[in-house]
């Protein structure tokens, strides 16, 4: 008979599966839509992530929330919701940690695209952000008053992240299109280098 912690556990690792064939589904060079969401929250991370040329207006969005994510240190900005009309990623990496029951510790789904990805209209619900860089053009700061982030918007023509990690609560696009395509399960939580906020 097959204890209730170890069904658990292949349900566990099923259910990650199932996410890593969709998203290989997806990992022709057509660009089709994707989203994910309802899973908890995950990390995405990229060694580039750029919005591309021409700066257009409103390439670039950035909602901040009220939360207290911001470090006093630095390194990590307010958490929101951020919009691309076009995100080229260099080095995408998105993970998804999970703990098993029965103490097998903790695992994690990861997908790598070490080529160029380029998703289109894309819409990032974000906890925690991280970069090591950030470059922005032709910025505009709209706040409509009140408390403090309560109403303020970040738009910029051409947005520029260099050793960006994002803790992501969801995820949608119009379209996506990659090349090389990794999908594993491994040992072990989030990658410190990669996500910085998370560890």
């Amino acid at each position: 008979m097959i204890s209730r912690s170890r069904l658990l556990a292949v349900g566990g690792v099923a259910f990650t599966l199932l996410l890593a064939m969709v998203v290989v589904v997806l990992s022709g060079s057509a660009a089709l839509p994707f989203a994910l969401g309802n899973v908890g929250s995950f990390g995405v991370a990229g060694a580039s992530i750029d919005t591309g040329e021409p700066a257009r207006p409103g390439s670039f969005t950035l909602v901040p929330s009220i939360d207290e994510n911001s470090s006093p240190d630095g390194g990590q900005l307010p958490a929101g919701e951020i919009r691309m009309k076009q995100a080229l990623i260099d080095g995408l990496v998105l993970e998804k940690a999970f703990e098993l029951p029965g103490g097998l510790g903790t695992w994690k789904l990861r997908i790598n695209a070490p080529g160029r990805t380029k998703v289109t209209d894309l819409t990032l619900g974000a906890s925690r952000i991280c970069v090591e860089s950030i470059d922005f053009h032709g910025v505009v700061i709209d706040a409509a008053g009140g408390a403090p982030l309560a109403s303020i918007r970040l738009d910029a023509g051409r947005v520029v992240l260099v050793g960006a990690g994002v803790e992501a609560t969801s995820l949608r696009s119009t379209g996506l299109s990659l090349g090389n395509l990794h999908v594993g399960i491994e040992r072990g939580g989030y990658d410190p280098q990669k996500f910085r906020c998370l560890a």
